[in-house]
């Protein structure tokens, strides 16, 4: 970590505690406690929601969204995508966490038509998750990153450029 980074760090952290915004968790049951846990130790407020009925109400009034598609569900995946849309709506960053979608087709799809609607605004994937949203060879059967990680740079780039 650069000297830069490390100086600028406890910036960010004041600046998020100073706001303390809300972050709005479309995440999955394997890790809504550490999301909740993170979210409040690092200054912000989380709130895990849902519910298809409530997450146009709960993104707009969040300062950023994660969707995380670790345990995917149909019904997990309309809410996703209604909450992506609603806070695009807004100009609230949507994070996405790819999980697995180099080991399941319904998740890479998903992810897929996320990116191509412009609906996500950051990617928070392992190597092979990138590689798999790039639609190139990405080893890896579960959430794991297999493979040669060399080119890592390459890929976030390529990511970046692709899908804006």
């Amino acid at each position: 970590m650069s000297l830069v980074i490390k100086g600028q760090f406890g910036l960010i952290v004041d600046a998020v505690r100073e706001k303390r915004p809300v972050i709005h968790h479309l995440t999955n049951y394997v890790t809504a406690g550490d999301c909740a846990n993170i979210t409040l130790c690092a200054g912000a407020s989380p709130v895990m929601a849902d519910e298809a009925e409530e997450v146009v109400e709960i993104s707009s009034n969040a300062d950023a969204l994660v969707l995380n598609l670790g345990t995917i569900a149909k019904a997990k995946m309309q809410a996703m995508e209604t909450a992506a849309a609603a806070a695009k709506n807004k100009g609230i960053a949507v994070v996405l966490d790819p999980v697995g979608v180099m080991a399941s087709k319904l998740r890479l799809v998903f992810a897929l038509k996320l990116l191509n609607e412009g609906l996500v605004t950051i990617v928070r994937g392992n190597y092979a998750e990138c590689l798999a949203l790039l639609e190139e060879k990405a080893e890896g059967r579960g959430v794991d990153s297999n493979g040669n990680v060399t080119d890592g740079l390459r890929v976030a780039k390529d990511a970046a450029e692709k899908y804006n």
